[in-house]
C-alpha cells in the first residue's frame, strides 16, 4: 500500500519544514517553470504564454481572470510582490531574535528552539484506507519572533536592570514551541516593575499555549483581558479564543465543525466590539480560518466568488486567496459550484471526464478560459475537433489565450500526424514573443517534428531559467550558457550514427557544448575505429585536450599508445556527450563524486528527471534519420556496449601498451594512473581486475621508477 507524502496543514495545523541535503544536487537545469511563471511580472501584465495545468492556485487564479476578461487591480498587485507568494520561512525571525537576545545575555545561547511540534493524526493512503501518521505543524510562527525582538528592544530601554529576567523568561517560552520538555516560565518576582510584571503573565499565558496546555493558556489570557493595566489586555480576547481553535483543531474529533461554533461567537463578539478595533484584522483572518474549518464548501463558493469578482479588496484578497488555495487542495468538489472554482477543477486537474467537460463548456460558452482548458486537456490521440483547432486559428495575436491555444494546436497536429503543419505552427509561435520557460517548451515539443540534424540542435540546446535572487554571477552564467536538455541528449547519444554525431559538432555554436560535443565524437569515433571521423572531432578539440591533440599529431603506429594517454589523462572522456549541467571537473581532472568516463549499457530511455511530461512521449528516433541512419546507430551503439565499461577499456589499453611497448617512459606513468584512478570510475564493474594487473606490472616491471615508489596499493 503506497502510503502519500506527509501532509501539509496550514498555520496553526501542520506545515513541513525543508529538508538538507544529504549529497551534490545533481538535478539538470530547469527549462521550464510549472508551478508559477518563470517571468511573474509579465504574466501579471497579460502575457500568460504557454499556462500550465500544474500552476500553483494563485496564478491559476490570476490566468483565470486575465482570461475572463477582468482588469488588473487589487489580485495582481498583490501577487506582484514576491513575498505574498513565497512560503513565509520562520528562521529569519528566529536568527534575529537569538541576536536580540545575545546583546543582552551574550554569555547564554538560550535553549534551542523549535518551531514546530508533533500531532498524531488520521491520513488516506493512495486508496483511501486511513491510517495514522505523527507529522509537524507550526506552532511557533515568524510573527511571535518578530513581537519579542520588537518587545525587547523597548524594555531593554525602560528596564535596563530588570531586563535581562525578562530574556531568561522569555527563552523558556521559545523553548515551549518544540516537543522536548522546557524549563518552567516562573510567576513575577515580587520586585519586578509593574510593566514587565505584565509581560510575565503573558509570557506564562504564551509559553502554555506553545506547550499545548490551552485550558490553562486561555485561562490566563482571559485574566489578562479582565487587567485593564495590562500592556497586553487588547489582544488577550483574541489569544483566548485562539487558544480554544488550535485545540479544536488539534483534538482527535478535530474533524466535527460544530466544534468550531462557540470560537466562531467569541470572534464576531470580538468584531463587533468597536474598543477591541485594533484586533479587528487578526480577528477576522481567524474567523475566516474557522469557517474553512467549519463550513468548508459554503466557505470556498463564497471565496471564488469573492476572486472572480472585478473590484476586490487589497487589504482581504492576500487571506482570501490562501484561504481558497487551502480549501481547492483539502476538500474534494461538490456539486455547485461557482465559475472560476469550476475551471481550476477541470483544468488544473486533468483527466479524461475533465477533458470532455472542457469542451462541452467552451462550446456552450465560446469562452477563453474554457478554450484554452479544452485545448489544454484534448488527449492527444489523433482526434482533436476540427472545430477546437480552428478557433486555436482563428485568435488574434494579442488574445491572452493565443501562446498556449497555439502550442495545443501544434501538440493535436502532431498527434493526427500533421508534422509540417505543426512545425509551422511552431515555427509562428516562437518567432513572436514568449517567456523564456514558454519558448523552451515549444522548442521540446518542435523537437519531435526535427527535420535535420540542424532542427535538432537549434531545439536541443535551450537557456536555463533562473531566479529573481539568484547571484549576479549565476544569473549571468544563464544567459550566456545553453544546455543540453536531456531528450535531446538522448537522441543524440543513442539515435544518431557516428557521423552524424560528429557532424553536429560544426552546428553547436555555445562554445561549451561544443567542447564536450567534439570530445564525445572523438572518444566514440576511437572505440569504432572510425580514424577519419576521430580526425574531424580533433580538429574542433584542437589544443584543448592536449593528448588528443597529440594522438592527431601521431604517426599511425603510434596512435594506439597515444590514444591510451589520453583516455587515461583525461577522465571527462565519454563516448556520449551529457544533457544539462557538465561535470563538476574539468576534462583533464577527476570528478569526486565519479563521474568519470562511462557505464557499458546505453541508455534505453530518457532519465525520470529529465523527461518532458507535458509533451507527447519522444518518438523513436529522430523523423529525419534514414533506415540506414537507424540501423548504424543501433549496431554502433551495440558495439560500444560490448566494449564494457569506460575504465575496463582504458585499462585494457594501457596494458596492451606496456606489452607492446615497454620501454616507452609514459607506461609507468599511465600504469600509475590506471591503478590508483579505478576507485573514481563511473559504473565500476570489474570482471578481470585490471587495476590490481596494471599495479603488479607496475611493480614487477618498473620498480625503480617514482611511480611503483608513490603506488602503495592498488584500487
Amino acid at each position: 500500500m503506497n502510503r502519500p507524502l506527509r501532509a501539509v496543514f496550514v498555520t496553526a495545523v501542520l506545515t513541513c519544514l525543508p529538508l538538507p541535503a544529504c549529497g551534490p544536487d545533481f538535478s539538470p537545469p530547469e527549462f521550464v517553470r510549472r508551478r508559477e511563471p518563470d517571468d511573474p511580472a509579465r504574466f501579471l501584465a497579460g502575457h500568460l504564454d504557454v499556462i500550465s495545468p500544474r500552476l500553483k492556485t494563485a496564478w491559476q487564479v490570476a490566468a483565470w481572470r486575465r482570461l475572463a476578461g477582468l482588469p488588473a487591480g487589487a489580485f495582481e498587485a498583490y501577487l506582484a510582490r514576491p513575498e505574498n507568494v513565497e512560503d513565509r520561512d520562520p528562521w529569519t525571525a528566529v536568527n534575529a531574535w537569538k541576536e536580540a537576545r545575545q546583546e543582552i545575555l551574550p554569555a547564554a545561547g538560550g535553549p534551542p528552539i523549535s518551531t514546530d511540534r508533533y500531532v498524531e493524526t488520521t491520513l488516506l493512503d493512495d486508496e483511501g484506507e486511513p491510517y495514522t501518521d505523527t507529522i509537524p505543524y507550526l506552532n511557533c510562527p515568524a510573527d511571535a519572533f518578530a513581537t519579542a525582538k520588537a518587545t525587547l528592544a523597548d524594555r531593554k530601554q525602560r528596564f535596563p536592570a530588570q531586563v535581562a529576567r525578562w530574556v531568561v523568561a522569555q527563552d523558556a517560552v521559545f523553548a515551549a514551541c518544540g516537543d522536548d520538555e522546557a524549563p518552567a516560565v516562573a510567576e513575577p518576582e515580587a520586585d519586578l516593575a509593574a510593566p514587565l510584571a505584565a509581560d510575565r503573565r503573558y509570557q506564562l499565558a504564551a509559553a502554555s499555549f506553545y506547550a499545548g496546555r490551552f485550558d490553562e493558556a486561555r485561562g490566563r489570557f482571559l485574566a489578562i483581558a479582565k487587567d485593564g493595566s495590562s500592556p497586553w489586555s487588547g489582544i488577550a480576547p483574541y489569544l483566548a479564543t485562539r487558544a480554544l481553535v488550535r485545540q479544536i483543531s488539534l483534538s482527535p474529533s478535530r474533524a466535527d465543525p460544530g466544534r468550531f461554533k462557540p470560537a466562531d461567537e467569541e470572534l464576531a463578539a470580538l468584531l463587533a466590539d468597536p474598543d477591541r478595533a485594533a484586533w479587528h484584522e487578526a480577528a477576522r483572518r481567524l474567523r475566516s480560518w474557522v469557517a474553512i474549518r467549519s463550513r468548508p464548501a459554503e466557505r470556498r463558493a463564497e471565496l471564488g466568488k469573492t476572486l472572480s469578482g472585478r473590484d476586490l479588496d487589497a487589504a482581504t484578497v492576500g487571506d482570501a486567496l490562501q484561504d481558497y488555495a487551502y480549501l481547492l487542495e483539502h476538500h474534494g468538489r461538490t456539486e455547485t459550484t461557482d465559475p472560476l472554482t469550476e475551471w481550476i477543477e477541470v483544468f488544473g486537474a486533468p483527466s479524461p471526464e475533465g477533458a470532455a467537460q472542457a469542451v462541452g463548456r467552451w462550446r456552450a460558452e465560446r469562452s477563453l478560459p474554457w478554450l484554452v482548458a479544452a485545448l489544454t486537456l484534448a488527449p492527444a490521440d489523433g482526434k482533436a475537433p476540427a472545430d477546437l483547432l480552428q478557433a486555436a486559428t482563428d485568435l488574434t495575436s494579442d488574445s491572452p489565450a493565443k501562446a498556449t491555444a497555439s502550442f495545443h494546436r501544434a501538440r493535436l497536429l502532431i498527434a493526427g500526424g500533421q508534422s509540417a503543419e505543426a512545425r509551422g505552427e511552431l515555427d509562428r509561435l516562437l518567432a513572436g514573443d514568449l517567456s523564456l520557460g514558454s519558448e523552451n517548451l515549444a522548442k521540446s515539443l518542435r523537437l519531435r517534428v526535427a527535420g535535420s540534424l540542424d532542427d535538432l540542435v537549434a531545439d536541443g540546446l535551450q537557456q536555463r531559467l533562473t531566479y529573481p535572487g539568484d547571484e549576479e554571477e549565476s544569473a549571468n552564467e544563464a544567459k550566456a550558457t545553453r544546455y543540453l536538455t536531456g531528450e535531446a541528449a538522448f537522441w543524440w547519444n543513442t539515435r544518431l550514427p557516428l557521423d552524424s554525431f560528429g557532424a553536429t559538432v560544426e552546428r553547436v555554436k555555445s562554445p561549451e557544448v561544443k567542447e564536450r560535443v567534439a570530445e564525445a565524437a572523438w572518444t566514440r569515433a576511437l572505440l569504432l575505429d572510425d580514424t577519419a571521423e576521430a580526425e574531424r572531432a580533433a580538429r574542433t578539440i584542437g589544443t584543448a585536450v592536449p593528448e588528443i591533440a597529440a594522438w592527431a599529431a601521431a604517426a599511425p603506429a603510434d596512435r594506439p599508445s597515444a590514444a591510451a594517454w589520453a583516455l587515461i589523462n583525461n577522465p571527462g572522456l565519454a563516448p556520449m556527450v551529457e544533457s544539462g549541467f557538465p561535470r563538476g571537473a574539468e576534462v583533464e581532472e577527476i570528478d569526486s563524486y565519479r563521474r568519470n568516463w562511462w557505464c557499458a549499457e546505453m541508455p534505453s530511455e530518457v532519465a525520470s528527471d529529465e523527461r518532458n511530461d507535458d509533451l507527447p512521449g519522444l518518438p523513436a528516433a529522430p523523423p529525419f534519420l534514414s533506415a540506414a541512419d537507424r540501423a548504424a546507430a543501433e549496431r554502433e551503439g551495440k558495439a560500444l556496449e560490448a566494449l564494457g565499461e569506460g575504465y575496463d577499456v582504458i585499462a585494457r589499453r594501457v596494458l596492451a601498451w606496456a606489452k607492446e611497448r615497454p620501454a616507452d617512459p609514459k607506461v609507468p606513468e599511465a600504469l600509475y594512473l590506471a591503478s590508483q584512478r579505478a576507485r573514481y570510475a563511473n559504473c565500476r564493474q570489474e570482471k578481470p581486475n585490471l587495476s590490481k594487473a596494471t599495479f603488479d606490472l607496475l611493480k614487477k616491471s618498473y620498480p625503480q621508477s617514482e611511480w611503483a615508489k608513490v603506488a602503495k596499493y592498488w584500487y
